[in-house]
């Protein structure tokens, strides 16, 4: 029973912080790509 329970709350807290987790993965990466993007010409020239 108790083994039970358990595996019902591992799984809660699961579904709840996957979608958060994967989230902040995806927002870390971007951060760090984003700050070393070198521009293009294109990118340089104002329009």
């Amino acid at each position: 029973m108790a083994k039970q329970l358990l595996l019902k709350n591992k799984k809660d807290f699961w579904r709840k912080a996957y979608p958060l987790i994967i989230t902040t993965i995806f927002l870390a990466f971007s951060i760090i790509l984003i700050y070393n993007h070198e521009l293009w010409v294109d990118e340089v020239r104002a329009w």
